[in-house]
């Protein structure tokens, strides 16, 4: 356990997340609601089962660290709910394996629980390895006081499932700028995300090797890049080895907004997105496809959105930017101006507005007669049988992938590349 400060508050509030040990968009957003909070007033604890180091600089509140050992991490949720009374634990892992008797240890020990849903609801049907998200974040956002989720459009999902769910907003972190920023006059770009299905990594490099066809010198930083041998293959399929450079996961992300004259995002689906924001803070327009119900984009300011996947269209746009200074920079002042309302009071006004409804012990109830609400229940029931009936094809895939250590997208890359492409290319040699 390390200190931070010992001043006494008026309301404790407990941030849980098992790991801070990465770069990724929430654990940035629980570093910042430790500085948030304990700005703000309210006593602050952390919990986490790894002592952090990769962000031990920023976290600014008192640190704890949970057993992983059920019963003694039952006694410590005791020990520390009780020693600090803590009203509020915000939790921000529900995939985490010890999450429901977590929320009967917080429970019995008298707190509330708010669970942070950090996921777009389209992501289970996007993706397979994400097909249960549905059914095991209703399960334990109805056993949970409350739901937290970083869009209002995702609120009105899971309350419309039964659960007692709000709309926060997400903070963000404005690095450090060391006022020798360039934008409008380098071809430097920005990505910044995991090698994760849902970022499509992949999408990078295909606009990258369009817009060096105009702008031979641009380069692109893909910061946060881990298990990077499929994206480096295809980097080098292109031959873009000196137009792109991977970055390992940072605590330093700062550097390469400040050098970056635009960032690209290429998600297929976000709920927040936090790197927006980042950018903007940066006075950095974003290239970036098409994702619906993103509020950070809601007014166009600073943003050029083109349609999903289609990498030309990302590369005419950052052409025409990094060729027009001037426009350039009206979009990155565009960008930043739109920042005005996304700020730490507004961060606790949205939380606040849930300990407020959580005192009132009035929680949301959902509407059987909204129309709305009834077209997602059904499909979200559309979608529970559609995976019940595939749910054998889900079970080779992971039974395959536990047995060999390869995803099913690797296995099926790997089958196509190996047998399909050079049975096809002898096919046309006989022909």
């Amino acid at each position: 356990m390390f200190i931070y400060n010992n001043i006494n508050k008026m309301i404790s509030i407990a941030l849980y997340y098992s790991s801070l040990e990465h770069s990724g968009g929430i654990e940035r957003v629980v570093v910042e609601q430790t500085r948030i909070f304990t700005e703000k007033g309210y006593s602050c604890v952390l919990l986490t089962e790894i002592s952090p180091t990769f962000y031990i600089n920023r976290i600014k509140c008192d640190c704890e660290i949970l057993p992983i050992n059920n019963e003694d991490r039952q006694n410590e949720w005791s020990r520390i709910i009780g020693e600090r009374g803590v009203k509020y634990v915000i939790c921000n892992s529900a995939v985490d394996s010890h999450i429901l008797k977590d929320i009967d240890s917080i429970h019995a020990a008298g707190a509330k629980i708010i669970n942070t849903i950090h996921f777009s609801f389209p992501s289970p049907m996007l993706f397979n390895e994400a097909w249960e998200s549905f059914r095991i974040n209703k399960v334990i956002g109805e056993r949970c006081d409350a739901v937290a989720t970083v869009s209002a459009v995702d609120a009105l999902w899971w309350r419309a499932l039964g659960c007692n769910a709000f709309h926060v907003q997400n903070p963000f972190t404005i690095y450090k700028h060391t006022g020798h920023q360039s934008h409008e006059t380098n071809h430097n770009l920005v990505w910044v995300g995991r090698c994760a299905p849902q970022k499509q990594p992949l999408e990078a490099v295909k606009i990258m090797s369009e817009v060096i066809k105009a702008i031979p010198d641009a380069k692109l930083y893909m910061v946060g890049i881990e298990g990077k041998d499929r994206l480096s293959e295809f980097i080098a399929q292109k031959r873009l080895e000196k137009n792109i450079i991977v970055v390992p996961p940072t605590n330093e992300i700062g550097q390469y907004y400040e050098q970056a004259a635009i960032h690209l995002l290429t998600s297929i689906t976000e709920s927040f997105c936090l790197v927006i924001a980042e950018a903007k803070s940066y006075h950095i327009p974003t290239v970036m496809y098409d994702i619906p119900f993103l509020e950070l984009i809601a007014d166009g300011n600073g943003v050029e959105i083109v349609s999903q996947r289609d990498y030309k269209a990302a590369a005419n746009k950052i052409v025409d930017l990094l060729n027009n200074p001037l426009l350039l920079k009206q979009k990155g002042m565009a960008a930043y101006s739109t920042l005005n309302s996304f700020n730490d009071n507004e961060v606790v006004a949205c939380w606040e507005t849930i300990f407020d409804s959580l005192e009132s012990g009035n929680p949301y109830i959902a509407n059987m007669h909204n129309p709305y609400e009834t077209i997602v229940r059904e499909v979200y029931s559309a979608w529970m049988n559609h995976c019940n009936a595939n749910q054998w094809k889900i079970d080779f895939f992971d039974n395959i992938e536990r047995a060999t250590g390869w995803s099913a997208n690797g296995i099926i890359y790997g089958f196509m590349d190996k047998i399909i492409k050079p049975l096809k290319k002898i096919k046309r040699k006989i022909k």
